[in-house]
Protein backbone atom coordinates (compact mmCIF):
# COMPACT_ATOMS: atom_id res chain seq x y z
CA UNK A 1 0.00 0.00 0.00
CA UNK A 2 3.06 2.59 0.53
CA UNK A 3 2.93 4.91 2.83
CA UNK A 4 -0.26 7.73 3.08
CA UNK A 5 -0.65 10.37 0.99
CA UNK A 6 0.54 14.23 2.28
CA UNK A 7 -2.14 15.81 0.58
CA UNK A 8 -5.92 14.57 0.47
CA UNK A 9 -7.51 13.41 -2.41
CA UNK A 10 -9.70 16.06 -3.53
CA UNK A 11 -6.69 18.21 -2.71
CA UNK A 12 -4.83 16.41 -5.47
CA UNK A 13 -7.63 16.24 -7.97
CA UNK A 14 -7.75 20.34 -7.24
CA UNK A 15 -3.86 20.29 -7.87
CA UNK A 16 -3.88 18.44 -11.19
CA UNK A 17 -7.13 20.59 -12.35
CA UNK A 18 -5.01 23.47 -11.80
CA UNK A 19 -2.33 22.19 -13.97
CA UNK A 20 -4.31 21.38 -16.72
CA UNK A 21 -5.89 25.02 -16.36
CA UNK A 22 -2.55 26.85 -16.25
CA UNK A 23 -1.45 24.18 -19.25
CA UNK A 24 -4.11 25.54 -21.73
CA UNK A 25 -3.82 29.11 -21.19
CA UNK A 26 0.21 28.80 -21.97
CA UNK A 27 1.70 28.65 -18.50
CA UNK A 28 2.62 25.12 -18.22
CA UNK A 29 3.81 23.99 -14.72
CA UNK A 30 6.67 22.40 -14.66
CA UNK A 31 7.77 20.03 -12.01
CA UNK A 32 9.81 22.44 -9.32
CA UNK A 33 6.44 24.68 -9.67
CA UNK A 34 4.25 21.55 -8.28
CA UNK A 35 6.93 21.40 -5.17
CA UNK A 36 7.06 24.78 -4.68
CA UNK A 37 2.91 24.75 -4.35
CA UNK A 38 2.67 21.74 -2.27
CA UNK A 39 5.58 23.06 0.11
CA UNK A 40 3.74 26.17 0.20
CA UNK A 41 0.73 24.59 1.41
CA UNK A 42 3.07 22.48 3.78
CA UNK A 43 4.69 25.66 5.23
CA UNK A 44 0.84 27.97 5.72
CA UNK A 45 -0.71 24.51 7.35
CA UNK A 46 2.33 23.19 9.56
CA UNK A 47 1.54 19.69 8.55
CA UNK A 48 3.60 17.10 9.63
CA UNK A 49 5.33 15.54 6.38
CA UNK A 50 8.55 12.83 5.82
CA UNK A 51 10.05 15.42 3.68
CA UNK A 52 12.96 17.21 3.87
CA UNK A 53 12.45 20.73 5.17
CA UNK A 54 9.01 20.45 4.21
CA UNK A 55 9.66 20.23 -0.01
CA UNK A 56 8.50 16.93 -1.75
CA UNK A 57 11.08 15.14 -4.19
CA UNK A 58 11.20 12.70 -6.45
CA UNK A 59 9.35 9.91 -5.63
CA UNK A 60 6.23 12.00 -4.06
CA UNK A 61 6.05 12.77 -7.66
CA UNK A 62 6.17 9.55 -9.17
CA UNK A 63 3.37 8.73 -6.99
CA UNK A 64 1.36 11.87 -7.01
CA UNK A 65 1.53 11.24 -11.16
CA UNK A 66 0.14 7.55 -10.48
CA UNK A 67 -2.52 8.43 -8.70
CA UNK A 68 -3.70 11.19 -11.67
CA UNK A 69 -3.31 9.61 -14.84
CA UNK A 70 -4.99 12.59 -16.42
CA UNK A 71 -2.13 14.37 -16.15
CA UNK A 72 1.49 13.20 -18.02
CA UNK A 73 4.73 15.16 -18.04
CA UNK A 74 6.46 16.24 -21.57
CA UNK A 75 8.78 18.61 -22.67
CA UNK A 76 6.86 22.20 -23.99
CA UNK A 77 6.48 23.63 -27.23
CA UNK A 78 7.60 26.87 -26.53
CA UNK A 79 5.52 29.96 -27.98
CA UNK A 80 7.03 33.29 -28.07
CA UNK A 81 5.46 36.14 -27.74
CA UNK A 82 4.09 36.66 -30.91
CA UNK A 83 2.53 33.13 -30.96
CA UNK A 84 0.89 33.86 -28.04
CA UNK A 85 -0.91 36.83 -29.48
CA UNK A 86 -2.18 35.32 -32.80
CA UNK A 87 -6.13 34.32 -32.30
CA UNK A 88 -8.92 32.05 -34.06
CA UNK A 89 -10.84 35.08 -35.65
CA UNK A 90 -6.91 36.36 -37.11
CA UNK A 91 -6.16 32.75 -38.64
CA UNK A 92 -10.03 32.23 -40.09
CA UNK A 93 -9.72 35.97 -41.63
CA UNK A 94 -6.41 35.22 -43.22
CA UNK A 95 -8.29 32.44 -44.58
CA UNK A 96 -11.08 34.31 -46.28
CA UNK A 97 -7.95 37.15 -47.81
CA UNK A 98 -6.42 34.01 -49.33
CA UNK A 99 -9.20 32.76 -51.04
CA UNK A 100 -10.05 36.31 -52.18
CA UNK A 101 -6.93 37.03 -53.83
CA UNK A 102 -6.62 33.91 -55.56
CA UNK A 103 -10.04 33.50 -57.01
CA UNK A 104 -11.11 37.39 -57.62
CA UNK A 105 -7.37 38.98 -58.34
CA UNK A 106 -5.67 35.90 -59.53
CA UNK A 107 -8.16 34.47 -61.57
CA UNK A 108 -6.76 31.34 -60.27
CA UNK A 109 -8.94 29.32 -58.36
CA UNK A 110 -8.36 26.27 -60.08
CA UNK A 111 -5.13 25.70 -58.31
CA UNK A 112 -7.00 24.78 -54.70
CA UNK A 113 -7.72 21.85 -56.63
CA UNK A 114 -4.58 20.31 -57.67
CA UNK A 115 -2.22 19.05 -55.11
CA UNK A 116 0.91 19.42 -57.11
CA UNK A 117 0.09 23.08 -57.76
CA UNK A 118 0.04 23.72 -53.89
CA UNK A 119 4.25 24.19 -52.23
CA UNK A 120 5.33 25.28 -48.41
CA UNK A 121 8.73 26.28 -48.43
CA UNK A 122 10.67 26.60 -45.51
CA UNK A 123 14.57 26.17 -43.79
CA UNK A 124 15.61 24.45 -40.87
CA UNK A 125 18.96 24.23 -39.33
CA UNK A 126 20.11 20.76 -38.65
CA UNK A 127 22.96 20.04 -36.82
CA UNK A 128 26.41 17.87 -37.68
CA UNK A 129 27.20 16.61 -34.21
CA UNK A 130 25.59 13.72 -32.98
CA UNK A 131 22.68 13.92 -29.97
CA UNK A 132 24.62 13.17 -26.54
CA UNK A 133 22.05 10.71 -24.69
CA UNK A 134 22.24 8.93 -21.92
CA UNK A 135 25.37 6.72 -20.75
CA UNK A 136 25.36 3.42 -18.68
CA UNK A 137 28.54 3.85 -15.91
CA UNK A 138 29.07 2.71 -12.09
CA UNK A 139 26.38 4.03 -9.60
CA UNK A 140 29.16 5.40 -7.27
CA UNK A 141 29.96 8.03 -10.24
CA UNK A 142 28.87 11.39 -9.56
CA UNK A 143 29.51 12.15 -13.14
CA UNK A 144 29.88 10.51 -16.35
CA UNK A 145 32.34 12.42 -18.78
CA UNK A 146 32.79 11.81 -22.95
CA UNK A 147 35.06 12.78 -25.46
CA UNK A 148 34.45 14.23 -28.54
CA UNK A 149 36.19 16.59 -31.06
CA UNK A 150 32.60 17.81 -32.76
CA UNK A 151 31.48 20.94 -32.29
CA UNK A 152 27.55 20.33 -30.86
CA UNK A 153 26.79 23.62 -32.04
CA UNK A 154 27.83 23.30 -35.45
CA UNK A 155 24.84 22.57 -38.47
CA UNK A 156 23.74 23.86 -41.53
CA UNK A 157 20.05 25.28 -42.97
CA UNK A 158 18.66 23.18 -45.48
CA UNK A 159 15.73 25.00 -47.79
CA UNK A 160 12.84 22.33 -48.12
CA UNK A 161 9.56 22.68 -50.38
CA UNK A 162 7.08 19.94 -50.63
CA UNK A 163 3.77 19.77 -52.69
CA UNK A 164 0.39 18.84 -51.11
CA UNK A 165 1.12 15.85 -53.28
CA UNK A 166 4.01 14.88 -51.58
CA UNK A 167 6.37 15.50 -54.21
CA UNK A 168 9.52 17.26 -52.70
CA UNK A 169 11.07 20.40 -54.51
CA UNK A 170 14.89 20.09 -54.82
CA UNK A 171 16.54 21.00 -51.02
CA UNK A 172 19.03 23.75 -51.13
CA UNK A 173 21.94 23.80 -48.55
CA UNK A 174 23.25 27.08 -47.44
CA UNK A 175 26.82 27.05 -46.86
CA UNK A 176 28.70 30.02 -44.67
CA UNK A 177 31.31 31.17 -47.29
CA UNK A 178 32.23 34.97 -48.21
CA UNK A 179 33.19 34.90 -51.81
CA UNK A 180 31.88 31.38 -53.23
CA UNK A 181 31.62 28.25 -52.66
CA UNK A 182 34.77 25.80 -52.75
CA UNK A 183 34.10 23.12 -55.99
CA UNK A 184 34.50 20.01 -53.34
CA UNK A 185 31.52 21.44 -51.66
CA UNK A 186 29.34 21.84 -55.08
CA UNK A 187 30.74 18.55 -56.37
CA UNK A 188 29.53 16.88 -52.54
CA UNK A 189 26.42 18.05 -53.03
CA UNK A 190 25.64 16.76 -56.78
CA UNK A 191 26.58 13.62 -55.94
CA UNK A 192 23.92 13.16 -53.84
CA UNK A 193 21.21 14.28 -56.34
CA UNK A 194 21.88 16.25 -59.10
CA UNK A 195 18.69 17.71 -58.27
CA UNK A 196 20.01 19.78 -55.31
CA UNK A 197 21.18 22.77 -55.09
CA UNK A 198 23.87 24.32 -52.91
CA UNK A 199 23.42 28.23 -51.56
CA UNK A 200 25.68 30.79 -49.76
CA UNK A 201 25.53 33.87 -47.71
CA UNK A 202 28.16 35.64 -45.07
CA UNK A 203 25.99 33.75 -42.47
CA UNK A 204 25.08 30.60 -43.68
CA UNK A 205 21.64 31.63 -42.92
CA UNK A 206 18.58 32.89 -45.58
CA UNK A 207 18.94 35.39 -47.42
CA UNK A 208 16.62 37.66 -49.60
CA UNK A 209 19.46 36.75 -52.33
CA UNK A 210 20.05 33.33 -51.50
CA UNK A 211 16.05 32.56 -52.24
CA UNK A 212 15.92 34.76 -55.04
CA UNK A 213 18.53 32.42 -56.23
CA UNK A 214 16.86 29.65 -55.07
CA UNK A 215 13.42 30.33 -56.99
CA UNK A 216 15.02 31.71 -59.88
CA UNK A 217 17.36 29.14 -61.00
CA UNK A 218 16.58 26.10 -59.18
CA UNK A 219 12.54 25.98 -58.53
CA UNK A 220 11.68 27.47 -61.76
CA UNK A 221 13.88 25.41 -63.78
CA UNK A 222 12.04 22.33 -61.71
CA UNK A 223 8.61 23.30 -62.72
CA UNK A 224 9.45 23.66 -66.14
CA UNK A 225 11.18 20.64 -66.25
CA UNK A 226 8.46 18.78 -64.56
CA UNK A 227 5.50 20.08 -66.46
CA UNK A 228 3.66 21.39 -63.40
CA UNK A 229 0.88 23.56 -64.71
CA UNK A 230 0.95 27.42 -63.96
CA UNK A 231 0.25 28.90 -61.44
CA UNK A 232 1.38 27.36 -58.25
CA UNK A 233 0.98 28.63 -55.15
CA UNK A 234 3.55 28.70 -52.39
CA UNK A 235 3.45 29.41 -49.06
CA UNK A 236 5.95 30.73 -46.60
CA UNK A 237 6.78 32.92 -44.00
CA UNK A 238 6.74 36.22 -44.08
CA UNK A 239 10.14 37.14 -43.02
CA UNK A 240 12.24 39.63 -44.90
CA UNK A 241 14.64 36.89 -45.97
CA UNK A 242 11.82 35.33 -48.33
CA UNK A 243 10.77 39.33 -49.75
CA UNK A 244 12.10 41.36 -52.69
CA UNK A 245 11.14 43.77 -55.11
CA UNK A 246 13.25 41.56 -57.61
CA UNK A 247 11.81 38.35 -56.53
CA UNK A 248 8.22 39.38 -56.39
CA UNK A 249 9.09 40.99 -60.51
CA UNK A 250 10.28 37.23 -61.22
CA UNK A 251 7.17 34.87 -59.44
CA UNK A 252 4.92 36.88 -61.69
CA UNK A 253 6.34 37.02 -65.06
CA UNK A 254 6.71 33.13 -63.96
CA UNK A 255 3.31 32.69 -62.62
CA UNK A 256 4.30 31.84 -58.93
CA UNK A 257 1.99 33.33 -56.34
CA UNK A 258 4.10 33.61 -53.35
CA UNK A 259 1.99 33.49 -50.24
CA UNK A 260 3.06 34.94 -47.01
CA UNK A 261 2.00 32.71 -43.73
CA UNK A 262 0.10 35.15 -40.90
CA UNK A 263 3.03 36.09 -38.67
CA UNK A 264 3.94 34.00 -35.74
CA UNK A 265 1.76 31.19 -37.13
CA UNK A 266 3.83 28.63 -38.63
CA UNK A 267 3.09 26.39 -35.29
CA UNK A 268 -0.95 26.61 -36.98
CA UNK A 269 -0.54 26.67 -40.82
CA UNK A 270 3.01 25.82 -42.01
CA UNK A 271 3.25 22.18 -43.45
CA UNK A 272 6.53 21.59 -42.94
CA UNK A 273 6.59 22.89 -39.01
CA UNK A 274 3.66 20.95 -37.93
CA UNK A 275 4.13 17.70 -39.22
CA UNK A 276 7.21 17.15 -41.61
CA UNK A 277 10.31 18.48 -39.67
CA UNK A 278 9.71 17.13 -36.99
CA UNK A 279 10.33 13.35 -38.78
CA UNK A 280 12.93 14.30 -40.83
CA UNK A 281 15.02 15.79 -38.30
CA UNK A 282 14.21 12.06 -36.44
CA UNK A 283 15.47 10.64 -39.48
CA UNK A 284 18.62 12.71 -39.76
CA UNK A 285 19.14 11.58 -36.40
CA UNK A 286 19.30 7.79 -37.09
CA UNK A 287 21.27 9.19 -40.73
CA UNK A 288 24.03 10.53 -38.36
CA UNK A 289 24.18 7.47 -35.80
CA UNK A 290 24.43 4.75 -38.41
CA UNK A 291 27.61 7.14 -40.53
CA UNK A 292 29.42 7.61 -37.28
CA UNK A 293 28.93 3.96 -36.58
CA UNK A 294 30.70 3.02 -39.29
CA UNK A 295 33.35 6.00 -38.84
CA UNK A 296 34.01 6.49 -35.32
CA UNK A 297 37.03 8.73 -35.84
CA UNK A 298 35.52 10.79 -38.35
CA UNK A 299 33.09 13.73 -38.21
CA UNK A 300 30.44 14.83 -40.80
CA UNK A 301 31.92 17.72 -43.12
CA UNK A 302 30.42 19.87 -44.74
CA UNK A 303 31.07 17.65 -47.23
CA UNK A 304 29.74 14.57 -45.83
CA UNK A 305 26.95 16.21 -45.17
CA UNK A 306 24.72 16.02 -48.37
CA UNK A 307 24.93 12.18 -48.83
CA UNK A 308 23.99 11.46 -45.32
CA UNK A 309 21.45 13.91 -45.26
CA UNK A 310 19.87 12.76 -48.74
CA UNK A 311 19.24 8.97 -46.94
CA UNK A 312 17.57 11.15 -44.17
CA UNK A 313 15.25 12.67 -47.02
CA UNK A 314 14.19 9.57 -49.19
CA UNK A 315 12.77 8.02 -46.16
CA UNK A 316 10.43 11.11 -45.41
CA UNK A 317 7.12 9.80 -46.58
CA UNK A 318 4.58 10.81 -49.08
CA UNK A 319 1.31 10.94 -46.07
CA UNK A 320 3.85 12.55 -43.47
CA UNK A 321 3.51 15.75 -46.01
CA UNK A 322 -0.24 14.78 -47.17
CA UNK A 323 -1.15 14.95 -43.40
CA UNK A 324 0.49 18.22 -42.80
CA UNK A 325 -1.72 20.44 -45.54
CA UNK A 326 -4.55 18.85 -44.44
CA UNK A 327 -3.56 19.73 -40.73
CA UNK A 328 -3.49 23.07 -41.41
CA UNK A 329 -5.85 23.12 -43.65
CA UNK A 330 -4.41 24.51 -46.97
CA UNK A 331 -4.71 21.61 -48.99
CA UNK A 332 -7.77 20.90 -48.91
CA UNK A 333 -8.53 24.29 -48.40
CA UNK A 334 -10.16 23.99 -44.71
CA UNK A 335 -9.72 26.28 -42.20
CA UNK A 336 -11.59 24.03 -39.72
CA UNK A 337 -8.62 21.65 -39.70
CA UNK A 338 -6.62 23.93 -38.12
CA UNK A 339 -5.82 22.96 -34.34
CA UNK A 340 -7.02 26.46 -32.85
CA UNK A 341 -6.16 25.01 -29.10
CA UNK A 342 -2.86 26.35 -29.61
CA UNK A 343 -3.90 29.69 -29.60
CA UNK A 344 -3.23 30.71 -26.82
CA UNK A 345 -4.99 34.48 -26.31
CA UNK A 346 -8.20 32.58 -27.26
CA UNK A 347 -7.65 30.40 -24.23
CA UNK A 348 -6.95 33.16 -22.00
CA UNK A 349 -10.29 34.94 -23.09
CA UNK A 350 -12.17 31.63 -22.41
CA UNK A 351 -10.59 31.67 -18.65
CA UNK A 352 -11.61 35.25 -18.29
CA UNK A 353 -15.70 34.72 -19.58
CA UNK A 354 -15.36 31.85 -17.43
CA UNK A 355 -14.48 34.15 -14.60
CA UNK A 356 -17.13 36.68 -15.74
CA UNK A 357 -19.85 34.18 -15.19
CA UNK A 358 -18.89 33.82 -11.40
CA UNK A 359 -20.05 35.59 -8.41
CA UNK A 360 -19.48 36.07 -4.95
CA UNK A 361 -21.86 33.46 -3.81
CA UNK A 362 -20.99 30.99 -6.42
CA UNK A 363 -17.37 30.74 -4.96
CA UNK A 364 -18.33 31.84 -1.15
CA UNK A 365 -16.57 33.45 1.97
CA UNK A 366 -13.48 30.96 2.22
CA UNK A 367 -12.01 31.79 -1.11
CA UNK A 368 -12.23 35.49 -0.32
CA UNK A 369 -10.67 35.01 3.26
CA UNK A 370 -7.97 33.21 0.68
CA UNK A 371 -7.20 36.39 -1.27
CA UNK A 372 -6.94 38.59 1.95
CA UNK A 373 -4.46 36.20 3.95
CA UNK A 374 -2.60 35.67 0.83
CA UNK A 375 -2.17 39.45 0.79
CA UNK A 376 -1.76 40.07 4.45
CA UNK A 377 1.18 37.72 4.10
CA UNK A 378 3.04 39.34 1.95
CA UNK A 379 2.67 43.40 2.90
CA UNK A 380 3.85 42.77 6.61
CA UNK A 381 2.57 43.01 10.07
CA UNK A 382 3.63 47.27 10.06
CA UNK A 383 1.63 47.84 6.84
CA UNK A 384 -1.08 46.11 7.94
CA UNK A 385 -1.38 47.44 11.07
CA UNK A 386 -1.72 51.21 8.71
CA UNK A 387 -4.20 49.20 6.46
CA UNK A 388 -6.71 48.50 9.62
CA UNK A 389 -6.02 51.81 11.07
CA UNK A 390 -7.46 53.75 8.28
CA UNK A 391 -9.53 51.31 6.93
CA UNK A 392 -12.96 52.82 6.23
CA UNK A 393 -11.35 55.86 4.98
CA UNK A 394 -8.88 57.77 2.55
CA UNK A 395 -4.98 56.22 2.15
CA UNK A 396 -2.79 59.06 4.04
CA UNK A 397 0.12 56.46 3.47
CA UNK A 398 3.01 56.36 0.71
CA UNK A 399 1.28 57.18 -2.83
CA UNK A 400 3.03 53.65 -4.05
CA UNK A 401 1.18 51.73 -1.43
CA UNK A 402 -2.38 53.10 -2.47
CA UNK A 403 -3.32 50.72 -5.23
CA UNK A 404 -2.17 47.78 -2.18
CA UNK A 405 -4.40 49.68 0.17
CA UNK A 406 -7.51 50.02 -1.82
CA UNK A 407 -7.15 46.01 -2.85
CA UNK A 408 -6.96 45.53 0.73
CA UNK A 409 -9.81 47.30 1.50
CA UNK A 410 -12.35 45.74 -1.15
CA UNK A 411 -11.36 42.79 0.22
CA UNK A 412 -12.31 43.90 3.66
CA UNK A 413 -15.57 45.42 2.67
CA UNK A 414 -16.48 42.38 0.31
CA UNK A 415 -15.38 39.93 3.46
CA UNK A 416 -17.84 41.41 5.87
CA UNK A 417 -20.87 41.71 3.31
CA UNK A 418 -20.72 38.18 2.91
CA UNK A 419 -20.08 37.25 6.03
CA UNK A 420 -23.75 39.10 6.97
CA UNK A 421 -25.54 37.74 4.07
CA UNK A 422 -24.84 33.81 5.13
CA UNK A 423 -25.30 34.56 9.16
CA UNK A 424 -28.90 35.83 7.97
CA UNK A 425 -29.72 32.99 5.70
CA UNK A 426 -28.34 30.21 8.10
CA UNK A 427 -30.21 31.97 11.04
CA UNK A 428 -32.93 32.41 8.77
CA UNK A 429 -33.31 28.79 7.53
CA UNK A 430 -32.26 27.69 11.10
CA UNK A 431 -35.40 29.26 12.47
CA UNK A 432 -38.00 26.99 10.21
CA UNK A 433 -37.45 23.78 11.81
CA UNK A 434 -40.79 22.43 10.03
CA UNK A 435 -38.75 22.98 6.42
CA UNK A 436 -36.03 21.07 7.96
CA UNK A 437 -38.39 17.90 9.18
CA UNK A 438 -40.02 18.22 5.57
CA UNK A 439 -36.71 17.99 3.73
CA UNK A 440 -35.21 15.20 5.94
CA UNK A 441 -35.73 11.36 4.62
CA UNK A 442 -35.02 10.92 8.69
CA UNK A 443 -37.39 12.41 10.66
CA UNK A 444 -35.47 11.66 13.87
CA UNK A 445 -32.21 13.63 12.03
CA UNK A 446 -34.58 16.21 10.98
CA UNK A 447 -35.56 17.37 14.02
CA UNK A 448 -32.80 16.75 15.94
CA UNK A 449 -30.95 19.21 13.26
CA UNK A 450 -34.34 21.72 14.07
CA UNK A 451 -33.47 21.46 17.60
CA UNK A 452 -29.99 23.04 17.55
CA UNK A 453 -30.07 25.82 14.86
CA UNK A 454 -26.30 25.87 15.20
CA UNK A 455 -25.62 22.43 13.67
CA UNK A 456 -27.80 23.78 10.95
CA UNK A 457 -25.54 26.35 10.58
CA UNK A 458 -22.47 24.24 10.09
CA UNK A 459 -24.73 22.18 7.38
CA UNK A 460 -24.78 25.05 5.05
CA UNK A 461 -22.93 25.84 2.30
CA UNK A 462 -19.83 26.58 3.88
CA UNK A 463 -20.26 23.69 6.50
CA UNK A 464 -16.60 24.73 8.03
CA UNK A 465 -17.14 28.01 9.16
CA UNK A 466 -20.53 29.47 9.09
CA UNK A 467 -21.45 30.91 12.22
CA UNK A 468 -17.95 30.73 13.73
CA UNK A 469 -16.88 33.23 10.70
CA UNK A 470 -20.00 35.06 11.17
CA UNK A 471 -18.52 35.97 14.84
CA UNK A 472 -14.93 35.80 14.64
CA UNK A 473 -14.17 37.09 10.96
CA UNK A 474 -10.63 37.12 11.74
CA UNK A 475 -10.15 33.61 12.42
CA UNK A 476 -8.23 31.73 10.71
CA UNK A 477 -9.37 28.47 8.35
CA UNK A 478 -8.97 25.20 9.35
CA UNK A 479 -6.45 23.19 8.10
CA UNK A 480 -8.20 20.95 5.42
CA UNK A 481 -9.46 24.27 4.38
CA UNK A 482 -6.64 25.99 4.06
CA UNK A 483 -5.38 23.83 1.41
CA UNK A 484 -8.00 23.06 -0.57
CA UNK A 485 -8.85 27.28 -0.98
CA UNK A 486 -4.92 27.30 -2.38
CA UNK A 487 -5.76 24.55 -4.83
CA UNK A 488 -8.91 25.71 -5.98
CA UNK A 489 -8.24 27.70 -8.81
CA UNK A 490 -11.22 26.58 -11.21
CA UNK A 491 -14.13 27.45 -8.64
CA UNK A 492 -12.85 29.79 -6.29
CA UNK A 493 -12.58 33.46 -6.64
CA UNK A 494 -11.76 36.75 -5.13
CA UNK A 495 -13.76 40.16 -5.00
CA UNK A 496 -13.70 42.07 -7.64
CA UNK A 497 -11.33 45.58 -7.26
CA UNK A 498 -11.98 49.12 -7.24
CA UNK A 499 -12.17 50.33 -10.86
CA UNK A 500 -8.46 51.89 -10.81
CA UNK A 501 -7.12 48.49 -10.30
CA UNK A 502 -8.31 47.64 -13.11
CA UNK A 503 -5.56 48.50 -15.34
CA UNK A 504 -3.33 46.65 -13.20
CA UNK A 505 -4.90 42.80 -13.55
CA UNK A 506 -5.49 43.08 -17.36
CA UNK A 507 -1.70 43.75 -17.67
CA UNK A 508 -0.95 41.19 -15.36
CA UNK A 509 -2.89 39.18 -18.52
CA UNK A 510 -1.43 40.61 -21.17
CA UNK A 511 0.64 38.47 -23.01
CA UNK A 512 3.59 40.98 -24.95
CA UNK A 513 4.71 40.01 -28.18
CA UNK A 514 7.97 42.03 -28.20
CA UNK A 515 9.45 38.68 -27.56
CA UNK A 516 8.88 37.48 -31.48
CA UNK A 517 7.02 40.50 -33.13
CA UNK A 518 6.22 40.01 -37.07
CA UNK A 519 8.59 41.54 -39.64
CA UNK A 520 8.53 44.99 -40.53
CA UNK A 521 8.13 44.94 -44.21
CA UNK A 522 6.51 48.30 -44.56
CA UNK A 523 9.73 49.16 -47.07
CA UNK A 524 8.98 46.65 -49.23
CA UNK A 525 6.29 47.15 -52.53
CA UNK A 526 4.86 43.42 -52.95
CA UNK A 527 2.86 42.04 -55.60
CA UNK A 528 2.42 38.77 -53.78
CA UNK A 529 -0.20 37.99 -50.94
CA UNK A 530 0.76 39.65 -47.85
CA UNK A 531 -1.81 38.62 -45.17
CA UNK A 532 -3.33 41.69 -43.24
CA UNK A 533 -2.21 41.46 -39.84
CA UNK A 534 -5.12 43.67 -38.49
CA UNK A 535 -7.30 41.45 -36.81
CA UNK A 536 -11.15 41.33 -36.23
CA UNK A 537 -12.81 42.98 -33.22
CA UNK A 538 -13.64 40.30 -30.77
CA UNK A 539 -16.37 40.54 -28.59
CA UNK A 540 -14.52 39.45 -25.38
CA UNK A 541 -10.75 40.30 -24.66
CA UNK A 542 -7.61 40.74 -22.29
CA UNK A 543 -6.24 43.33 -24.39
CA UNK A 544 -10.32 45.13 -24.88
CA UNK A 545 -11.71 44.80 -21.35
CA UNK A 546 -13.07 47.60 -20.30
CA UNK A 547 -13.50 48.48 -16.20
CA UNK A 548 -17.13 47.90 -16.51
CA UNK A 549 -16.55 44.44 -17.94
CA UNK A 550 -14.32 43.38 -15.35
CA UNK A 551 -15.45 39.97 -13.68
CA UNK A 552 -17.79 40.30 -10.42
CA UNK A 553 -15.72 37.96 -8.74
CA UNK A 554 -11.52 37.48 -9.94
CA UNK A 555 -9.85 33.48 -9.21
CA UNK A 556 -7.14 33.65 -6.00
CA UNK A 557 -4.79 33.21 -8.54
CA UNK A 558 -5.52 36.21 -10.60
CA UNK A 559 -5.25 38.06 -7.18
CA UNK A 560 -2.22 36.38 -6.62
CA UNK A 561 -0.63 37.86 -9.88
CA UNK A 562 -1.58 41.11 -8.87
CA UNK A 563 -0.38 40.93 -5.31
CA UNK A 564 2.88 39.42 -6.22
CA UNK A 565 2.90 42.46 -9.08
CA UNK A 566 2.11 45.71 -6.60
CA UNK A 567 4.57 43.50 -3.83
CA UNK A 568 7.91 42.71 -4.03
CA UNK A 569 8.38 42.73 -0.40
CA UNK A 570 8.82 39.14 0.11
CA UNK A 571 10.49 36.32 -1.63
CA UNK A 572 8.73 33.10 -2.37
CA UNK A 573 9.12 29.83 -0.60
CA UNK A 574 13.01 28.64 -0.69
CA UNK A 575 13.96 25.86 -2.85
CA UNK A 576 15.63 24.27 -0.63
CA UNK A 577 15.95 20.03 0.52
CA UNK A 578 15.31 19.06 -2.71
CA UNK A 579 16.49 15.23 -2.29
CA UNK A 580 14.58 12.74 -3.06
CA UNK A 581 11.85 11.31 -0.53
Amino acid sequence: MGPPSVLTKAEEAMLANFCIKYLKCGFPINREDLFDIVQRIIQVDGRQTPFTDGRPGYYWFQGFMRRNPALTERSAEILTGGRAAVTEAAIRKWFNDIKTYVVDEEHAGDVFQDPLRILNFDESNFLLARKKGKVLGPVNYKSFLQSSQENDKEGLTVLMGYSASGKIAPPMIVYSYKQHIPRDVIEAVESADPTWAAGRSDTGWMTSVTFYDYISQVFEPWLTANHVPRPVLVYAEGHKSHLSWRLQSFCREKRILLVALYPNSTHLLQPLDVSVFKSLKNLWTTAKNLWKASNPLANISKKVFPNVFKKAVDQVSIATVVNGFRKTGLYPLDPEQVDYSKCVKDQQVREIEDAEELTIDDCGLLHLRTGRRFLEERIGHDKLQMFESQYGGEWLGDVEDTSLFLLWSKLQDDIRSSEHDLSSENLQEASHPSDALQEASHPSDALQDASHPSDALQDASHPSDALQEASHPSDTLPTEDLAAELLHSNDSCSPSISNNMADNIESSYETSAAIDPPCDSSNVTLTSFVPDVSEPPITSGLSNVKQSQLPSAVTPILTKHLVERLVSLSKPANKIGKKRN
